[in-house]
């Protein structure tokens, strides 16, 4: 399935907003929830002063601060799904969607990569479906993918 890219906060409107229509389909999962897709760069500079591995980088930093979640909330945080690495293909990560100002920084650093131009080698590579949900880790306190099996328990 090609994925593509979409934006990671969305509340009513179905779980899926479409912020690149570049060919392909997004996901999401049984929960309300949201795919920022695949993408990948190439080295360079922006009309921002910002190389795509600038922009990468931020946008990693945003991912792995959007991981924190609170084991104590009797709530399900980590309900984004995203891309964790703008530089690599057919990887998933999922981030806690209370954390308003790193899921939006991971949108606007995905939206600042494709404004400048960088590369997005993974818009032509079919990427297996990953079927799974995000939990908070009580002992680490981060988001974690948890894989799910098909019905019939095979795997």
């Amino acid at each position: 399935m090609k994925r593509v890219l979409m934006l990671a906060l969305c509340g009513a409107c179905g779980g899926k907003a479409v912020m690149d229509g570049g060919g392909g389909a997004g996901g999401t999962s049984a929960q309300n929830t949201t795919t920022v897709g695949q993408s990948s760069v190439t080295n360079g500079s922006t009309g921002s002063g910002k190389s795509c591995s600038d922009i990468a980088a931020a946008y990693r930093a945003a991912v792995q601060a959007a991981l924190v979640c609170n084991p104590a909330l009797n709530v399900e945080q980590c309900t984004v799904r995203v891309d964790p690495d703008l530089e690599q293909c057919c990887d998933d990560a999922w981030v806690n969607f209370l954390d308003k100002k790193d899921t939006q920084a991971i949108s606007d650093d995905a939206k600042a990569y494709k404004a400048a131009g960088c590369m997005d080698k993974c818009a032509a590579v079919d990427c297996a479906p990953i079927n799974s949900v995000g939990l908070c880790d009580a002992a680490s306190g981060k988001c974690r993918v948890v894989k799910l099996q098909p019905a019939g328990g095979g795997g």
